[in-house]
């Protein structure tokens, strides 16, 4: 059995949170502002306390109403340093009558109002403020992505906004929320890279297995003939051109498209969880896949 990607809850936690947390309404006359799904996650200091101050602050921006949020729950660190402490994971949604950058400036303000310092990716943070959705808009620049780019394999992520946001669509992905997550739930556990660069060698796949080991997470064969032997921990990464990926994804559980010319993505019909990557890089690549696993592996039934 695969180590599971969330330890159970803190007592404090479990005994506080007997229901969702409460549902923070704001007044407004308008009836079209964007609907605008947030991850939370934070593992320095009082986590449960930077939650609710992150709430209270994003409630107090002018533009922004019926900010809801979802249970938190403990998980372990994904992609980071490993001996970083758990996190506390949460979803937020509101409605904004900003726009999209201007909403994102503010969660970066609140950030930093909370002790948010940058330093390593993925590493230990006293809060952190992802803008996943915002309505069906898509956009990318240097400083921001929408859809957020990872949302669609973090479990971690998915579980908490299902609860208050399954309804809302991922407009690459053409799923709702609750779809996604249902994806990671029975989808077999297969990894599809549709890429214009040769395929990696055997040096490749040994070093993304050995990333893997400390979530007891086994790689089998290359190829798509081995699909048929996937069983529990097992796992299967296969690496394709974007021609031969049309017939190869429609029981994968995430579709990794690698673009490193930065043009126009190769269309390719999957209904699911998708990772579009620009880097050529296949170190950063190996490294984004192997926190892709991570973030899929299920939950302990105490975090849920």
């Amino acid at each position: 059995m695969p180590v599971n990607q969330a330890t159970p809850r803190l007592g404090s936690l479990t005994s506080f949170f007997v229901a969702p947390l409460p549902v923070f309404l704001r007044s407004s006359n308008r009836l079209d502002m964007p609907d605008c799904l947030i991850s939370f996650g934070s593992n320095l200091g009082d986590r449960l306390a930077c939650l609710s101050q992150a709430a209270g602050l994003l409630k107090a921006i002018p533009g922004v109403g019926r900010v809801s949020v979802s249970q938190p729950l403990e998980t372990v660190p994904v992609g980071g340093p490993s001996d970083q402490p758990a996190y506390l994971n949460a979803a937020i949604r509101c409605t904004t009558t900003l726009s999209a950058v201007e909403f994102h400036h503010q969660l970066l303000s609140i950030e930093t109002s909370l002790g948010r310092v940058r330093g390593e990716r993925w590493g230990s943070r006293t809060a952190d403020l992802d803008l996943l959705l915002y309505d069906q808009l898509q956009m990318a620049s240097e400083s921001l992505t929408i859809p957020h780019p990872r949302m669609a394999c973090r479990r971690f992520v998915l579980q908490p906004s299902s609860e208050i946001a399954s309804d809302m669509k991922h407009p690459l992905c053409g799923c709702t929320v609750e779809q996604l997550l249902r994806h990671l739930d029975y989808r077999d556990n297969r990894i599809v890279v549709a890429s214009p660069l040769p395929k990696p060698g055997g040096v490749w796949f040994d070093s993304l297995a050995q990333l893997l080991e400390k979530r007891q997470v086994q790689l089998v064969g290359q190829d798509q003939d081995n699909a048929a032997k996937l069983e529990g921990c097992q796992w299967q990464v296969i690496w394709s051109d974007w021609a031969d990926a049309h017939g190869m994804v429609e029981t994968t559980k995430l579709l990794v498209q690698l673009n490193p010319s930065g043009g126009v993505v190769a269309a390719i019909d999957f209904t699911g969880p998708r990772l579009l990557l620009s880097q050529s890089n296949l170190a950063g690549v190996r490294r984004e896949i192997a926190a892709a696993i991570e973030g899929m592996l299920p939950l302990s039934p105490d975090s849920q």
